[in-house]
């Protein structure tokens, strides 16, 4: 069965995609799909114990009437684990590639054809399919830096949200110098045409930067907090006081100390920064922030819905 998960993984559209969109090789996303693997092998993942150790804590359910939304699943083998653990979830998901994907890895995993299709359901995060107060709990891994509208999105979360329900976000914090979708050092939030540039020096392709934006911890607090949602918990993988450590470690040659803002405002200085860069064995960490709030039980009202992205 393991070999059937891989097979289909390599032979995916999705697989072709990451390689033609941002310049993985194949090697490096067979590895980062073994991943995939070894969660529907072993059922073993911390976001599965997480979404377990939160149902326990309060009271969600999750392993009898209520239901998780992974909101944009992706390939969903996380999804597929999750159910096989008994969690009664969802996933949603845009790309009709993954949906396909997603429907022959529950195959392979023992779901009958109209089960895969009641878990898995194509459709935007920001105009989820589903009535009002209709989940315990939802769940968005790597997915809010890809969504057109963050507050649309959000919205909706809280929307489809029960009284007392839970979300719990990840996603890449852009404060730190690296690009995770292309897997190299980067400055952070770049103006797009001078990305363009920096990609050109790592010999990257330049579709993906219309498939991802710049997000950050206090930027999606700042909207969750602002459309009505309660913190309970905001931290990032790598501590925020390395971003300025980090920064520098990949303005190594930066013996003048110049502005960031500076470097990142000139195609020149841009492009000499990139091929030092290139040419160092510099690594920043890859770094995601984590939010946990929560959808209090009291109404949320209408008014605080008027806000705007930045």
């Amino acid at each position: 069965m393991i070999n059937d998960y891989r097979d289909l993984l390599i032979k995916s559209e999705t697989f072709k995609y990451y390689i033609d969109t941002f310049g993985l090789s194949s090697e490096d996303l067979s590895r980062s799909f073994d991943g995939h693997v070894s969660i529907l092998e072993n059922l073993k993942d911390w976001r599965i114990d997480n979404i377990l150790n939160l149902d326990r804590q309060f009271g969600l359910k999750v392993c009898e009437g209520g239901v998780v939304l992974d909101a944009g699943c992706g390939i969903g083998s996380l999804t597929i684990a999750e159910k096989l653990r008994g969690i009664n979830i969802i996933g949603i998901e845009n790309h009709p590639a993954s949906v396909r994907l997603s429907r022959q890895l529950a195959s392979v995993a023992g779901f009958s054809e109209k089960e895969s299709y009641s878990i898995f359901r194509q459709g935007s995060v920001e105009d989820i399919p589903y009535p009002e107060n209709y989940f315990s709990m939802i769940t968005c891994h790597q997915v809010i830096e890809h969504v057109d509208n963050i507050v649309d999105t959000i919205k909706e979360f809280i929307r489809v949200l029960k009284p007392g329900g839970m979300l719990h976000i990840d996603a890449p914090d852009y404060r730190f110098p690296y690009e995770p979708h292309y897997r190299i050092p980067y400055m952070p939030f770049m103006k797009k045409e001078l990305a363009k540039i920096w990609l050109k020096e790592f010999d990257k392709p330049l579709s993906g930067l219309s498939d991802f934006h710049y997000v950050s911890l206090p930027h999606c607090l700042g909207i969750l907090i602002s459309v009505g949602f309660e913190l309970i918990q905001a931290i990032t993988t790598t501590p925020e006081a390395q971003i300025k450590e980090q920064i520098q470690a990949v303005l190594m040659n930066n013996r003048n100390n110049i502005s960031i803002n500076y470097l990142t405002s000139d195609p020149g200085k841009i492009c000499l920064l990139a091929k030092e860069v290139k040419k160092s064995s510099v690594q920043p960490k890859e770094t995601s922030f984590m939010i946990l709030c929560r959808k209090p039980d009291k109404e949320i009202y209408p008014g605080r819905f008027n806000l705007r992205a930045g």
